[in-house]
């Protein structure tokens, strides 16, 4: 279609422009899905669900910050990955039986802390966990304090992402 245009003596650019928002609109779904795909409640309740019985997991935060940080579907995935596998860690690695979880958010940033009662963790472990917070993070830490392990991140937040995004797509 490029060399057409050219042929005919048109700019390209129109045609290019038009393929450019067709190859956006195609691959939008695979690389931004819409927030309303991610129901992050549900989410986070299926993470306690899945460790009933085995741990306590208790969240802490304002209700009223997850329909704000769902505008944002690349932080919220992110959020659930990172406290689902936090969780998987605490209990399966650690053998923690309570897990408190802390959420919080500001026009750029999210933060997550994940804090639980299990051994002491190998400071040299760079499993899943690790190569997901080095991902995904601004910053990160996780140490042992007051006989519990901690883990802190910061991820971007983009309020208006899914306004950015369908205007990219448009």
């Amino acid at each position: 279609r490029i060399e057409a245009a050219i042929s005919a003596g048109e700019p390209p650019f129109a045609t290019v422009g038009e393929l450019q928002r067709r190859i956006v609109h195609s691959l939008g779904p695979l690389v931004n899905p819409r927030a309303d795909a991610l129901d992050l409640e549900r989410e986070l309740r299926d993470i306690v669900e899945t460790w009933s019985g085995v741990a306590e997991i208790v969240y802490l935060m304002d209700r009223d910050m997850l329909p704000p940080l769902s505008t944002d579907p690349a932080c919220a995935m992110a959020v659930v990955d990172i406290i689902s596998v936090a969780c998987d860690e605490a209990v399966r690695d650690n053998g923690a039986t309570k897990i408190f979880v802390t959420l919080a958010h500001t026009p750029g940033a999210t933060f997550v802390s994940v804090s639980e009662n299990g051994s002491v963790q190998n400071p040299l472990d760079q499993g899943i966990g690790v190569r997901l917070l080095d991902s995904c993070s601004l910053a990160w830490f996780r140490k042992h304090t007051f006989g519990r392990n901690l883990v802190n991140a910061s991820l971007p937040y983009l309020p208006d992402a899914e306004a950015a995004w369908a205007m990219t797509s448009a």
